[in-house]
């Protein structure tokens, strides 16, 4: 629930712009860059990089993805691109990136299966767990029990406005962006036309 001086509340939102069936994956490369200062570098040389997930296995597999679209749908490419780039923003289904030789790279070493335990409890929960076999030997792991963005776990009132503002900004020039912030904090009236600036991606 988002508090603000103009009482608009805001519930059940995702802090990124992929799809919310792989989001408890990009959480847990959260985890794994809080848990070593160089993760990029060993992980990008990792022998494997394993994922095992519940139900939605079936619709975000995506070894391959060729689109923008299709991208936001891979659990690989978003991992792959959290690890090595450290953020799955707008940016990430950008052509150059979608195109980075480093982020296909470590795609083929992610693989996805379905855990029956984690099947079982979807979808009251969408829950994630993942294991990352270095080259040094060692193995990481990390279950994600709650996904950011859920009522569980909700997003703070910073991490809101900031997912308005890059994503408002990238079809609202600034003037117009600000103008709607202020009617979606403090009006209980709509907004209005919208003037989009360029074409909306």
């Amino acid at each position: 629930m988002m508090r603000s001086p103009c009482n608009a509340f805001v519930t059940g939102s995702s802090r990124l712009p992929a799809s919310m069936s792989s989001n408890p994956f990009q959480n847990d490369g959260d985890a794994l860059a809080d848990a070593d200062a160089h993760g990029a570098q060993r992980i990008a040389s990792a022998t494997t990089v394993q994922l095992v997930y519940a139900a939605t296995a079936q619709m975000c597999d995506r070894p391959a993805p060729v689109s923008a679209q299709d991208a936001r749908f891979s659990l690989q490419y978003c991992l792959a691109a959290q690890m090595l780039t450290g953020a799955v923003r707008l940016a990430a289904f950008e052509p150059d990136t979608l195109a980075r030789a480093d982020i296909r790279a470590l795609m083929p070493r992610i693989a996805v299966a379905e855990a029956p335990d984690l099947s079982a409890a979807y979808p009251r929960r969408r829950m994630a767990r993942l294991a990352v076999r270095l080259r040094d030997g060692r193995e990481i792991r990390h279950a994600q029990f709650v996904r950011k963005g859920d009522p569980e776990a909700p997003l703070t009132d910073g991490e809101i406005l900031r997912k308005y503002e890059e994503l408002a900004g990238s079809v609202l020039d600034p003037e117009e962006a600000g103008r709607l912030k202020e009617v979606i904090l403090c009006s209980g009236s709509l907004p209005g036309d919208i003037r989009f600036a360029g074409n909306p991606r």
